[in-house]
């Protein structure tokens, strides 16, 4: 979350960046970024329904152990950034061109590599539903990154293809 707020506040910060107005959502799609970090946006809202109500955070815990306080408040605390990330994305989609959505899904699979070496230490400790503590972590993000670049190098070649052609004025 900290890496996404990192990227976006830089984008914006630029001195030379010129405000676009907000864009449709609808307009654009295809096998592109766009689509992809909309796709993204959907499955966040999804993730942060469960995580608010459905799931028991005692289950995620190894046999015996119980959470101390602070487990518990960092375990509702989850909870906002899934929010933070769906607001970034959203953000992304509404007012960022294909260059600036392209830096966004970059940024996802750094993070998503990032977050799966993490994991892999404590992959023992790990509960069995998640799915976390076998290969199937690598499976997984491998599965993202390679949808990921796919839908990078589509966006750019139907982008390097529309270019070609001029807006007729009436």
């Amino acid at each position: 979350m900290l890496i996404l707020v990192f990227v976006l506040a830089s984008r914006v910060s630029q001195v030379d960046a010129e405000w676009a107005q907000k864009i449709p959502v609808t307009d654009g799609l295809g096998v592109n970024c766009k689509t992809l970090l909309l796709l993204f946006n959907v499955l966040v809202i999804a993730k942060f329904l469960a995580f608010a109500d459905f799931i028991d955070p005692s289950k995620i815990l190894a046999d015996g152990l119980e959470m101390t306080p602070f487990a518990e408040y960092i375990w509702k605390f989850i909870g906002v950034v899934i929010l933070e990330i769906f607001l970034a994305t959203l953000f992304t989609l509404l007012f960022e061109d294909e260059s600036g959505q392209e830096v966004v899904v970059y940024t996802i699979i750094v993070m998503s590599l990032f977050a799966a070496t993490v994991i892999t230490p404590v992959q023992q400790y790990m509960s069995a539903w998640m799915g976390l503590n076998s290969n199937m972590i690598w499976i997984r993000v491998g599965v993202m990154v390679a949808v990921s670049l796919a839908a990078i190098l589509a966006g750019r070649r139907t982008s390097s293809s529309r270019q070609g052609y001029q807006s007729i004025a009436k």
